[in-house]
């Protein structure tokens, strides 16, 4: 399963790499190799910390989902090429600074790389597309505002699933014959 994983995760950044996502100012796809070689949290007995994950140990629970949230932040902000392949618990939370406002992609933050392994690039200088221009910002900015947007109601629908789930009613049974009504009495089904 291992070495499926590895195949598909390279053929797709091998893909992403050849720049057929490089062509508008308006979309980029960008990897985000922040889980490549992340460990499970560790309790301080040195076993795995279970509360990121959810009942089934597969998916994360909503402290994973969080702190997988922050990780995938952090990462979007880190320029291409130069991106970290694992994550640590209580790293600091990023934040755009005033030359880089927005996320980094291979146009906007002037690396044209053509990446061989996570973490190591190989840029062409001197290419025309390493200074995106001042009109193509605004651009930029909407992507970031469109990418928080999207991020908030991801997390405001998987907070209102939680909440749902944690208000469920328990069914009546269907083959019961005689049910509460919707005062409380009970009567006979006929």
């Amino acid at each position: 399963m291992t070495e499926v994983t590895n195949k598909y995760r390279t053929m797709i950044r091998d893909y992403v790499a050849q720049g057929v996502y490089d062509t508008r100012d308006d979309f980029a796809v960008v990897m985000q190799p922040f889980l490549v070689d992340t460990k499970p949290p560790v309790k301080e007995n040195g076993k795995p910390d279970f509360s990121y994950f959810a009942a089934d140990c597969f998916h994360f629970s909503q402290k994973g989902q969080e702190a997988m949230a922050e990780a995938l932040w952090n990462s979007m902000l880190e320029p291409v090429g130069q991106k970290r392949t694992e994550w640590q618990l209580g790293e600091p939370f990023e934040c755009p600074s005033a030359e880089q406002p927005y996320f980094c992609t291979n146009k906007n933050c002037g690396l044209k790389s053509k990446v061989g392994t996570f973490g190591s690039q190989k840029s062409n200088p001197g290419s025309s597309d390493d200074n995106p221009s001042p009109a193509s910002s605004s651009s930029y900015v909407a992507v970031v505002v469109m990418s928080v947007f999207g991020v908030c109601l991801i997390a405001l629908l998987a907070g209102a699933v939680m909440y749902l789930r944690g208000r469920r009613v328990p069914r009546p049974e269907k083959n019961r014959l005689v049910q509460p009504d919707r005062f409380g009495a009970y009567s006979a089904i006929m």
